[in-house]
């Protein structure tokens, strides 16, 4: 089998599932392996059990296959998805931001469109140095496996302590839905409000917020090698608060990749978007999973 397909899932007429991870599938089109995100997306559209039920998925579900070390179906979406390249989002990115500055810390950088687990990537770290020396930068990330869409996200870079601290947004995520002639208005609108976060956000406020141990604890469930990031934190900021963690979850960030990245990203937006609740929330230990989840 070569070159690209697109078929409808119902008649991919799957037999098996092979036990690893990522997946395999036994098809009608012989073994195909299967994006870990393009495989979340497949057993939610089709309730979970492939086998049993991906007969019976709705005519309008399809799955995207493409060459890469063998066969991998990398994108499952409805027919209303709409191919944007990834490397044409981030070359738009560019356009919108002509002054911007490319950014690196740590393994957070941009990179031109690659090829992971079947799908296609890019991404663009750029950003502005203000007069303290903190980095006020925008992080676009863009992905055609019909999950990662086109995520926009504002962040402090802070060069001294390896950190990216990543700030509220607005719309977290540009699902591909829209006519690609729109896509550069769209990018418009989220960049714009991004800087507008950058010019306002105040993350000294964070220090008005301790963190009891429980909140360390938990966090440490679910990110691996917090705990090591913490210590560095609080003996750089000397004290046992948000902004310290902070801190702590942006060096965690620019040392991952991947998932674990992603989760980390998820979990500064929620604490920089409202420390008190993150706080109350992250208290709870039967309320939070551990990293293998």
């Amino acid at each position: 089998m070569a070159g690209e397909l697109m078929i409808r899932v119902k008649d991919l007429g799957i037999r098996r599932v092979f036990d690893e991870y990522p997946p395999r599938l036994l098809t009608g089109y012989g073994v195909v392996r299967v994006n870990p995100r393009a495989w979340r997306q497949l057993r939610r559209w089709v309730g979970g059990d492939v086998i049993a039920n991906h007969a019976k998925a709705r005519p309008d579900l399809l799955a995207w296959l493409r060459p890469w070390g063998g066969m991998w179906l990398y994108r499952v979406a409805t027919d209303a998805y709409v191919d944007y390249p990834p490397s044409r989002v981030i070359e738009a990115v560019r356009r919108l931001l002509p002054n911007a500055e490319p950014v690196k810390l740590g393994s957070l950088f941009g990179k031109p469109e690659y090829v992971e687990y079947g799908a296609k990537y890019a991404e663009s770290v750029l950003g502005y140095e203000a007069s303290d020396g903190v980095v006020k930068g925008i992080w676009v990330r863009a992905g055609d496996d019909g999950y990662t869409a086109i995520r926009i996200r504002p962040f402090l870079g802070f060069k001294r302590e390896i950190s990216a601290v990543i700030l509220p947004n607005r719309v977290s995520r540009r699902l591909h839905v829209e006519r690609e002639s729109r896509i550069e208005e769209r990018l418009r609108v989220d960049i714009d409000a991004s800087v507008a976060t950058l010019r306002a956000f105040d993350i000294s406020e964070l220090v008005k917020y301790s963190i009891p141990f429980t909140v360390v604890n938990n966090i440490a469930r679910r990110v691996r090698s917090f705990t090591h990031h913490w210590r560095v934190a609080r003996a750089l900021i000397g004290s046992d608060n948000a902004y310290a963690l902070a801190i702590a979850l942006g060096r965690a960030l620019v040392s991952s990749s991947g998932e674990s990245r992603e989760r980390i990203a998820r979990l500064l937006e929620q604490l920089t978007s409202d420390p008190m609740r993150f706080v109350r929330a992250y208290s709870e230990a039967s309320s939070v999973p551990t990293q293998e989840d």
